[in-house]
């Protein structure tokens, strides 16, 4: 009789708490830090394009972290939004893009208004005059660091404890927000809606590719404001 290899037991809630805390230790404790710490003077931005190269191999594997332990748990990827990419995802994507280019008109001349307070607005962003293309790849590394922790994994682990939907995308964007800490906290109210609208859309739609190209399309475009 052949042998079948039973799939493995779905793993117990402290296992979860556990990886919950690990994985939120390595993909955002590290870089809210950084972020604060640019914010607040404590470090100075880097004028070294290896300190990019190295960001992006950093990226790279923050991103394999949650999605190596869903992996391991025998969890379906699908669960982090990993499906074939269609023409709907290709719609919703531009959807997302444009929404996220209204939400900052919108929210720019509150934003102008509070710049004249000291600390409201930052003007650091890095930037070392890479071609396009590799300037591209860099935006796409970092579009997808961010939605696999703060939409796919958040998303999934905060609705496997038991929030509902609306507390669940409350939480991601909080955290979404956060990550923008170096923009001043002027910026912080129109990522906290951006975060919240990404967050309902995985919640509702469950794919990670519209998100992904959506936010590298929208940082992108900052490329040239």
């Amino acid at each position: 009789m052949d042998s079948v290899n039973p799939s493995p037991p779905p793993p117990s809630r402290q296992a979860m708490y556990l990886e919950f805390a690990l994985v939120c230790a390595l993909s955002w404790m590290p870089f809210f830090y950084s972020g604060l710490g640019d914010y607040l003077g404590w470090r100075k931005p880097s004028s070294s394009p290896a300190d990019e190269v190295y960001s992006v191999f950093s990226a790279l594997a923050f991103s394999a972290l949650p999605i190596f332990l869903i992996w391991r748990n025998g969890e379906p990827f699908r669960k982090l939004g990993f499906k074939p990419f269609e023409l709907r995802d290709a719609i919703v994507a531009v959807v997302l893009f444009l929404a996220a280019i209204a939400l900052v008109l919108i929210y720019r001349p509150i934003e102008h208004a509070l710049v004249s307070q000291p600390g409201a607005v930052t003007s650091y962003r890095v930037h070392h005059g890479f071609p396009l293309p590799v300037e591209s790849f860099i935006f796409l590394v970092s579009a997808f660091r961010e939605e696999i922790f703060c939409r796919a994994y958040l998303c999934l682990r905060l609705r496997d404890f038991g929030l509902n939907r609306t507390r669940t995308a409350i939480l991601s964007a909080l955290v979404f927000a956060s990550y923008h800490i170096y923009e001043g906290w002027a910026a912080l109210p129109v990522m906290f809606f951006f975060g919240l609208i990404f967050a309902g859309v995985f919640l509702n739609y469950r794919s990670l590719w519209p998100l992904v190209v959506a936010h590298a399309c929208y940082n992108l475009l900052l490329r040239f404001t």
